[in-house]
């Protein structure tokens, strides 16, 4: 898990996720839907940059 500071002079970002196993069979176990929010965390840590 990610620790930082929170203070007045920085916003707070959440993020809320669902996962259904009819879409996703990785979403039947806990350690599938966990590797599903490490990918969002690798996706979000690396937005996309055009130039």
């Amino acid at each position: 898990m990610l620790e930082s500071s929170i203070s007045g002079s920085h916003p707070v970002t959440f993020r809320f996720y669902a996962g259904w196993s009819l879409t996703d069979p990785a979403f039947n176990s806990a350690a599938g839907f966990k590797n599903k929010l490490q990918e969002a965390i690798t996706l979000l840590s690396h937005p996309v940059s055009v130039e």
